[in-house]
């Protein structure tokens, strides 16, 4: 058992008084990419001398290395811990289990009113047609026979009728309780078997309350980055909503809980790095032996592993706090997260500093995309995620933005496919043509390009396709001719930037040629 000592105290220790058990409620946690670091509460009245306090309400999978206890007065002595497993307790316990089965039994009291009453009315209508022939007909006038007939035809009608009601309402109570058995069940079946304990000794010198604070680490829990991309009109910024995906799975409920959301990793190595020798050798050859397979070479390795460390990185408490390293956010509002649950947690909401545009690749496909191009994102201290891409309060997809890898000044985010622009593809056959000369044989390849803008506004296009380059010195590719597209590297990128208007439309026509030798076929043309 590990001792730590906080306060020292010379007193004289009687017998271990075991107290019952405590819970311990987790007041908050600071989660990071991996790992959370979670606080507890508790109180008791503690007697003099040595005593034995179990805190229940422990996650799993703690490091205990981590662990601190800290009491709110002086004359309380630590003298060691254990973390340990109750099998005892039942995870009928647990307060969410307690409320469905006084569901339950609700429901099932609702069920037997509803029985007790259909059991009345069935047997009110089995006495009527037990006893309908009481007396006979003999002597009773046509008006009181009718007047009888009416009467049973009536009363029964109506006692049929409540009692397929009830029935109705019967069915509807059981699919509920079942419903809520069903829930028990899912619940149960993702706890474990058993609970969490902290069993503290203690040595106490003053009679009364103590108030406890437990903190450890967990590994059990981590968050995603996640964003809504939002764009009300096009002549208005984006909004961005970022949002951590919170997934906790350390075996205990979190109940109105303050949480932190940090971007550091406490759990990872930050260890200095080694550059090893950087040796050159010949290639060993190795003769191979009468029947064996080719000689082989091989080439001698070295590897060098170096020390491990850790590094607790611990952030500043803020409504965002960016650090050196990292940053937090502390949310102002308590969250609720079950065992084995995710939930979204709104951290920052942003305007930012982009423009709008469309986009288009006609060789490949026919779609056009509306494209956002945003100046600030530097500036955003943000990490990658999966989006929520929303044009005018329609979801139209979703997108990855990548923060930490965009190598320009703008970063580019796809906004959806907009069908109000059109553009067509298209290779012009009767300008295409296949020549033979010499030894050399010529193609030469005609397109059109033809976009229409179906808005009432201007807007902005992009269009790129590629032509071919020659990767040997026997293909030539000549006689190109773009028009008002610029070629923009030495890969055969060619670029379009063209302002639409309104209703409009515009045709790109290009070209190129191709020569090689006519005894060769080109793999790709």
């Amino acid at each position: 058992m590990k001792k730590i000592l906080f306060v020292l105290f010379l007193v004289s220790c009687g017998t271990v008084k075991v107290f019952a058990e405590i819970p311990a409620k987790i007041q908050s946690a600071k989660v990071y990419l991996q790992g959370a670091e979670l606080t507890h509460q508790a109180q008791t009245n503690l007697s003099l001398g040595e005593q034995k306090l179990i805190f229940t309400g422990i996650a799993g999978q703690i490091d205990d290395r981590s662990i601190r206890i800290t009491a709110n007065r002086a004359g309380i002595t630590l003298l060691g811990y254990e973390l340990r497993q109750n099998y005892l307790k039942s995870n009928d316990q647990l307060p969410e289990i307690i409320a469905l089965k006084d569901s339950i039994a609700q429901y099932n009291e609702r069920l037997e009113d509803h029985k007790a009453k259909s059991e009345v009315l069935t047997q009110e209508q089995q006495m009527i047609l037990a006893n309908k022939q009481v007396g006979g007909t003999s002597g009773l006038t046509v008006a009181e026979l009718q007047k009888l007939a009416s009467f049973y035809q009536t009363r029964l009608s109506d006692l049929n009728i409540r009692i397929l009601q009830a029935k109705r309402v019967e069915k509807q109570l059981l699919e509920k309780i079942k419903l809520f058995q069903q829930q028990i069940e899912n619940r149960k079946a993702s706890m474990a078997d058993y609970t969490y304990e902290l069993v503290v000794d203690v040595l106490n010198t003053e009679r009364g309350l103590a108030k406890f604070e437990i903190q450890y680490t967990t590994p059990s829990v981590y968050w995603e980055p996640f964003y809504d991309v939002k764009a009300v009109s096009l002549d208005k910024p984006l909004t961005l909503i970022a949002k951590a995906r919170v997934i906790q799975q350390t075996t205990i409920d979190w109940e109105n809980v303050q949480i932190a959301i940090s971007s550091a990793v406490p759990t990872q190595y930050v260890n200095k790095p080694v550059l090893n020798p950087w040796l050159l050798d010949f290639m060993q050859e190795y003769a191979p032996q009468t029947g064996a397979a080719p000689k082989v070479y091989r080439a001698e390795t070295a590897v060098m592993d170096a020390e491990g460390g850790f590094m607790n990185l611990r952030s500043n408490i803020a409504s965002k706090q960016v650090n050196y390293l990292n940053y937090e956010y502390k949310p102002s509002d308590r969250v609720t997260i079950r065992h084995n649950e995710a939930k979204l947690v709104t951290l920052e909401e942003k305007l930012l500093q982009n423009t709008y545009g469309h986009y288009a690749t006609p060789r490949q496909q026919s779609e056009v995309i509306l494209m956002a191009y945003v100046t600030d994102w530097q500036e955003l201290n943000l990490l990658p995620g999966n989006a929520r891409i929303y044009l005018e309060n329609n979801l139209v997809g979703e997108s990855w933005m990548n923060f930490q890898t965009a190598d320009s000044d703008t970063l580019e985010l796809s906004l959806g496919i907009d069908k109000r622009v059109q553009v067509k593809f298209d290779q012009k056959v009767a300008f295409t043509s296949d020549r033979k000369m010499g030894s050399n044989r010529t193609k030469a390849f005609n397109y059109t390009i033809a976009v229409k803008n179906a808005h009432q506004s201007p807007i902005k296009l992009i269009l790129e396709d590629r032509i071919p380059v020659s990767a040997n010195k026997d293909i030539e590719v000549s006689e190109v001719k773009l028009g008002s597209g610029q070629l923009q590297d030495d890969k055969g990128l060619v670029r379009w930037r063209l302002n639409l208007q309104a209703n409009a439309g515009e045709k790109l026509d290009y070209s190129f040629s191709i020569k090689y030798p006519k005894n060769k076929t080109i793999a790709n043309l």
